[in-house]
């Protein structure tokens, strides 16, 4: 079936806009230059009207000063022929604007925002649990007090956080992640997938409807396919899924899997360290292939205008060639009424990047309250004292200065609370890594201490590494053994505790040679010298049997009365026994 050569408006002859603000139409002495409306996905929708405005002879600004600009007030923009009009936006005026130049006419500048905006003008932070994105997204635009139209999404959250963005761009990243686009109209908010099934707004044919075009196909955007890479804690295994094809009808004569081909590229990879479940990396990659697929063709076309075509709906190009022919996703419009004249850009194809990675999306490094320090950093320690008792450690990055003694840091710690802790702090010249808080330079915090080929570590590394050790300055030494199964503590003077699992041992010995040994036939105490028991109170020996035994002299005395008994047989022997 041919395309349409005419654009379906009637009696097209004569341009009509009519302003509305507050439900009220704007004075028709007023002088309007010109009115620009942009529309355009995951954008807000706003529009621009310039009015002359001023009295060099009477110095004063009439349309400024009365109260129909002013912010805050809501605007209807129509458009259309013959005063048959059309609204193509509506919204409230957010900027009031005035412009002399020495040889012009003063313009005022009105700029106006769709409602939505006030989605956009803070950051803020929140916790979700239990949600799918479609829901999260509905909520946040029923709070900016939007008409939500959220087409549902399948991935449910156990947890989701949004740090510190904006509503709107935490919106248009999750919904970007589930391969859906928003859309902005008149106060409702719509999040859809693309469709290319859906007919064409409009049929546009060059030399007829096309008053000019910007088109360009480009191979590098489009791919062999698309892989997901998540880790799995629980199973200590990659995740990896392979994005589906959207099944577009394409538009062109050359598919994006001859432009793949230009390259032979892999596919394209995409990873994440998080534990991302599979269904999340699966979206994940779709949502990337549709992106590939929608940017095979970008450009714009010119043509005259009106209020049927919107962003979200398709349009058939042609007479275009075959390189361009077919139907095409409208991303954007822009309308322009300026010297009796509307025309209109439609915006088709999508840009290949992610909308999260444009700057202002993330919050800038130590919020753009000083230059940020991004990273992780070598330092140097030199001080261990704290003058204000917040137990830092003064540090120094040679980086930023080696002549000079640093800043305090806080010192990371694998245990730390109101009296409690696990007190290991380097020692003054110790090499150790150095992060920051917010990425602000004056929040250090020390993460670790480091060995290095001139701070060698005390125990040779292997990749059995068995062996965990604590080493001090001065050498005290506890060694966890995971061969042995033991654990030891060491002096550097030679004193010696050890629990061996292996050796079913417990052992203490010291530099002298004394030793006490438990093992599981006896417990044995060994003295190099003199072996002293002594107790404030008794000492109690019970035993089937008890043998003292004295190489010389065996001398048992009671200082206030002595008993030696038996209920059996009692002997006392010698050479010579004396009695009294």
């Amino acid at each position: 079936m041919p395309l349409s050569r005419t654009l379906p408006v009637a009696d097209a002859t004569l341009v009509s806009f009519i302003i509305k603000v507050n439900g009220s139409e704007i004075s028709n002495t007023y002088v309007v230059t010109g009115i620009s409306v942009y529309r355009e996905a995951n954008r807000i929708p706003r529009a621009v009207i310039q009015v002359m405005d001023g009295s060099a002879a009477e110095s004063d600004f009439p349309v400024s000063n009365e109260e129909v600009f002013v912010p805050g007030n809501e605007i209807d923009i129509q458009a259309g022929y013959n005063a048959k009009n059309e609204t193509i936006f509506k919204g409230l005026i957010v900027k009031h604007s005035l412009k002399i130049r020495g040889d012009r006419s003063p313009v005022l500048t009105i700029e106006c925002m769709d409602k939505a905006a006030k989605l956009t003008l803070s950051r803020r932070n929140k916790y979700y649990a239990e949600v799918k994105d479609s829901e999260v997204i509905e909520e946040l635009a029923s709070a900016a007090a939007l008409d939500p139209d959220i087409e549902a999404t399948t991935v449910k959250h156990k947890e989701l956080v949004q740090y510190y963005c904006t509503d709107w761009d935490f919106i248009v990243t999750r919904a970007e992640s589930n391969g859906k686009l928003c859309f902005v109209e008149d106060g409702k908010l719509l999040v859809k997938k693309p469709d290319m099934s859906q007919p064409p707004a409009l049929d546009l044919v060059f030399g007829a409807t096309i008053m000019e075009l910007d088109a360009e196909m480009d191979a590098r955007h489009q791919v062999t396919g698309v892989e997901t890479v998540g880790w799995d804690p629980a199973e200590q295994q990659l995740i990896t899924t392979t994005g589906a094809e959207p099944g577009l009808t394409e538009q062109g004569n050359i598919s994006s899997a001859d432009l793949a081909d230009v390259f032979k590229t892999d596919p394209y990879h995409l990873q994440h360290g998080g534990s991302m479940p599979e269904d999340e990396l699966q979206a994940w990659a779709d949502a990337q292939l549709l992106k590939n697929r929608l940017a095979k063709i970008r450009g714009r076309a010119r043509l005259m205008g009106n209020a049927i075509i919107k962003p979200g709906m398709v349009a058939q190009l042609g007479g275009v060639g075959e390189r361009f022919n077919g139907k095409v996703y409208v991303t954007g419009v822009r309308h322009e009424l300026q010297e009796g004249a509307w025309n209109m850009d439609i915006q088709f194809g999508l840009a290949p990047q992610w909308f999260a990675t444009q700057p202002d999306v993330t919050h800038a490094s130590a919020s753009a309250v000083i230059p940020g320090i991004k990273g992780l950093h070598t330092g140097i320690v030199t001080d261990l004292e704290d003058p204000d008792g917040g137990f830092r450690v003064k540090v120094k990055l040679p980086e930023i200065s080696a002549d000079e003694e640093g800043t305090w840091a806080r010192m990371a710690s694998f245990y730390a609370g109101n009296n409690r802790t696990a007190f290991f702090r380097p020692e003054i010249e110790d090499e150790v890594i150095v992060g920051f808080l917010h990425e602000d330079p004056n929040f250090p915090v020390i993460l670790g201490s480091l060995h290095s080929a001139k701070n060698v570590s005390p125990e040779e590394h292997s990749n059995d590494n068995f062996r965990k050790i604590i080493f001090t300055a001065s050498e005290l030494k506890m060694t966890f053994d995971d061969e042995k199964k033991s654990f030891t503590v060491e002096t550097p003077g030679g004193k010696k505790i050890s629990i061996d699992d292996d050796g079913k041992i417990i052992k203490v010995e010291d530099e002298n040679g004394n030793k006490m040994t438990m093992e599981s036939s006896a417990i044995k105490i060994e003295s190099a010298g003199d072996l002293e028991l002594k107790a404030a109170k008794e000492i109690k020996l019970t035993a089937p049997n008890i043998t003292v035994k004295a190489d010389a002299a065996l001398e048992v005395e009671g200082g206030a009365s002595a008993k030696v008994g038996s209920s059996g047989t009692c002997t006392i022997k010698g050479s010579l026994v004396q009695i009294n």
